[in-house]
């Protein structure tokens, strides 16, 4: 572990081109790896997707008010949640204009919908 740390300390000041393959540089695949941008939207259809063979995270009950939001979707939307903030995640649903609701009224849930 220790001479891991020195060899990247060693590389480092040399620039990107000249340092020697590693596990972090992925040089055969940088090309390939860095053009690909997947959007908002593909990734929160793709994490539907997974989401729905996955099966629901939370148990809904006949008891108590019916559930508005869609419980395989807003694990959906946790999925891709990521790097963002609760707050900005209902926004960027919204621009998407994700509908998440049971019965299709194209509401969008706040931020504390989220926080289970």
């Amino acid at each position: 572990m220790i001479q891991e740390i020195v060899r990247e300390e060693r590389y480092s000041p040399r620039s990107e081109k000249k340092q020697p393959w590693s596990i972090k540089t992925r040089r055969p695949f940088r090309g390939k790896i860095d053009k690909v941008r997947i959007t908002f939207r593909k990734s929160i259809e793709l994490a539907e997707k997974v989401a729905s063979e996955l099966g629901s995270p939370i148990e809904i009950s006949n008891r108590g008010r019916p559930p508005v939001y869609d419980r395989v979707k807003l694990a959906a939307a946790l999925l891709v949640k990521g790097m963002r903030s609760f707050a900005d995640l209902p926004t960027d649903l919204e621009n998407i204009q994700y509908d998440m609701t049971v019965c299709g009224s194209k509401e969008y849930p706040c931020s504390s919908e989220f926080q289970i």
